[in-house]
């Protein structure tokens, strides 16, 4: 048999996708013909030698749940703020005054300013890292914006615990669940995008 169909066989020989006749012929002629002999050998060792390669993982799958789950946060926050905004301006005067600033417009703001770190995923060395950097973001950036409510509303000391576990307590519990829920939603996140 010719050389040139021999050689157009090797590969399919070699990946054992030819059929059995074919197979037969293939080895057949490379035991009278030193040259294809070589050619099949050089095949069969360059076959052993290849790296299996692992399949990617589905990276873009998981970029885009992490994408919307980040979407939806932010969604839930700035919703959380226009009500508070609503609710406030109906408020403007009197005792009610700043309430639903500091039970949600506050703790809502901190959060999704929050959210803002996680576009920096990438800066992060591991998971652990990110999910630390996240949780105190949060408590930093909610701390300051309770901050800016008591000086903005004129908060005296001697009210500021007052304020905050008797008539905002509605706003402490938003912001402890808001770390709780950067703990865990930045986990997820990173974990998704595939940050180890």
């Amino acid at each position: 048999m010719d050389c040139k169909v021999i050689q157009d066989l090797l590969p399919l020989y070699v990946d054992g996708c030819c059929s059995e006749e074919s197979g037969k012929l293939v080895e057949a002629h490379a035991k009278t013909c030193s040259v294809c002999a070589a050619t099949m050998g050089n095949a069969k060792k360059t076959l052993t030698q290849v790296a299996v390669v692992k399949a990617p993982k589905l990276r873009r799958v998981g970029e885009w749940k992490a994408s919307m789950l980040q979407s939806l946060l932010f969604l839930l926050y700035f919703g959380a703020i226009t009500a508070g905004v609503t609710l406030e301006a109906a408020t403007p005067r009197g005792a009610t005054n700043g309430l639903w600033a500091f039970n949600m417009i506050i703790p809502a703001t901190g959060a999704l300013l929050a959210l803002m770190n996680w576009y920096f995923l990438r800066l992060y060395g591991s998971r652990r890292a990110f999910v630390i950097g996240s949780v105190v973001g949060t408590a930093v950036l909610s701390g300051v914006c309770f901050l800016w409510g008591i000086v903005h509303y004129e908060v005296a000391m001697s009210d500021m615990v007052n304020l905050l576990f008797t008539r905002c307590w509605i706003g402490t519990a938003f912001a402890t669940a808001n770390l709780a829920l950067s703990l865990l939603l930045s986990h997820a996140y990173a974990k998704l995008v595939g940050k180890e």
